[in-house]
């Protein structure tokens, strides 16, 4: 027995190798198989075919190892290979948002937050069929609960429903979204959900953070006060409130002065009881507003806005004067036409007019004149600027300043000055203002003025100094 001990255990060592080979082979074919999980489409996973390089590369290397521990490196490895993971999951080039507003109970009471997103659209669509008066059942399949939530385009402002306390809103590429309709003294937890749109809708849960929202007073605006009052910020609505003063006699009629700022184009409602008494666009320049028929003791609410998204980031502040009166009482009035023309453009100077101002109080004229940087497309009109003499001749660009009193009689004729001394081939921006003795100065619309750079013999004989 003992002499054949040896060739039973060569048959049962060769046994084992061969087990152990085969083993080999099947843990090398299990490795090669993806993990489910490194997947992210749904569709079913095609083996690469066997004349592939790197794969006959591969099994040659198993081929050559001895350890059979050595096999777990081939996880990393097959990865490596077949499926490069990225990184980083957030790409904000093609990731889309969407906002999770849950109305909670309380301020104290902090709200929970939902684990995934689809377990927020799934609590969106459970609130939207008990509410559903046509819902008889559950929905019939997943993509109706999708359709609730990505059926509505984007919007800049959406309005809230009242009766719902989860609303779920998508603003698509955009990072920036009004809310309408939320409740006063009421909190809300809000969730920021991001969808990669290159990667099967992968949804990311970005931040999330709980808001008390309570309603804000408008700005209350006094009589005859030229207020600089801001237009909005961040795409948002500022409001401003107006309650018509008790006189004797009552007031029939109220005035408003409007100066954008940087001469951008705006809009402007007017509000009373939640009813649209007036809606004035194309404001780009000094306007008046004149609203007939109101009555003392009541309440106007006023809101500016760009009249598009192209003048959203030049229309940022305005000067407001409301007036019950006639006339302003510090500030001087504009005649209806308040353009500056030219007249005639020289080498070295330049002739203006406008119309004289209709105010019979007593009020004089500054011509000022800014130089504008060569090849330059920017605006730099400037309405609100403090026209005082003092700050104006500090201005970087100041070039010239003349004051002169009202010409006696000039009801709505044409005032005239001529300015001497410019530089050939440079650009200015001239305004003209209309100052009383006491109060703010007005400004018509500004003037740019562009002199040519080749002069004539007789343009160069104009006086170099003023009368």
């Amino acid at each position: 027995m003992r002499r054949q001990s040896g060739p039973v255990l060569g048959q049962v060592l060769a046994l084992v190798l061969l087990f152990l080979q085969d083993f080999v082979q099947l843990s090398a074919e299990i490795a090669h198989t993806p993990l489910a999980s490194n997947r992210i489409s749904q569709d079913s996973y095609v083996p690469p075919p066997s004349s592939c390089p790197q794969r006959l590369a591969y099994e040659k290397m198993l081929g050559s190892i001895d350890d059979v521990e050595d096999l777990y490196v081939d996880v990393p490895i097959h990865i490596a290979l077949e499926q490069r993971q990225k990184k980083r999951k957030f790409d904000y080039h093609a990731m889309h948002y969407c906002l999770v507003v849950h109305r909670v109970d309380s301020a104290t009471n902090s709200g929970q937050d939902f684990h995934s997103f689809c377990e927020a659209v799934y609590a969106y669509t459970r609130q939207q069929q008990t509410h559903s008066r046509g819902s008889a059942g559950p929905c019939p399949g997943a993509s109706s609960s999708w359709d609730l939530v990505w059926s509505r385009a984007p919007k800049r402002a959406r309005h809230l429903n009242p009766q719902h306390r989860l609303h779920i809103v998508c603003t698509g590429a955009r990072t920036q979204q009004q809310l309408r309709g939320l409740q006063p003294n009421s909190s809300y937890r809000l969730q920021l959900f991001g969808v990669h749109q290159r990667l099967q809708n992968l949804t990311l849960g970005l931040a999330s953070v709980q808001v008390h929202f309570n309603r804000t007073h408008p700005t209350e605006l006094r009589q005859h006060a030229l207020a600089l009052l801001k237009i909005g910020g961040l795409h948002g609505v500022q409001v401003y409130s107006y309650k018509v003063p008790a006189t004797s006699p009552p007031p029939s009629f109220m005035r408003y002065l409007l100066l954008p700022c940087a001469g951008s184009e705006i809009r402007v409602k007017l509000l009373r009881q939640h009813r649209q008494v007036a809606n004035v666009g194309n404001i780009y320049l000094p306007t008046y507003i004149k609203l007939e028929g109101v009555q003392p003791g009541e309440r106007y609410l006023m809101r500016f806005q760009p009249s598009n998204e192209d003048e959203a980031l030049r229309a940022q502040k305005v000067r407001l004067a409301i007036s019950t009166d006639r006339l302003f009482r510090d500030l001087p009035e504009l005649p209806d036409n308040i353009t500056v023309f030219n007249v005639r453009t020289r080498c070295t100077s330049v002739t203006i007019a406008w119309h004289g101002s209709p105010d019979e109080r007593a009020l004089s004229y500054c011509v000022i004149v800014f130089s504008l940087p060569q090849r330059s497309v920017a605006e730099f009109t400037n309405y609100c600027m403090d026209f005082g003499a003092v700050r104006v001749t500090q201005h970087k660009s100041f070039k010239y300043i003349r004051c002169r009193e009202k010409l006696p009689s000039n009801v709505d004729k044409l005032e005239t000055e001529t300015i001497l001394s410019l530089t050939p081939g440079d650009s200015y921006l001239i305004y003209v203002t209309a100052n009383l003795s006491i109060g703010k100065p007005l400004p018509y619309q500004t003037l740019t003025v562009h002199m040519g750079s080749q002069c004539l013999e007789l343009d160069s004989q104009d006086q170099s100094e003023y009368e």
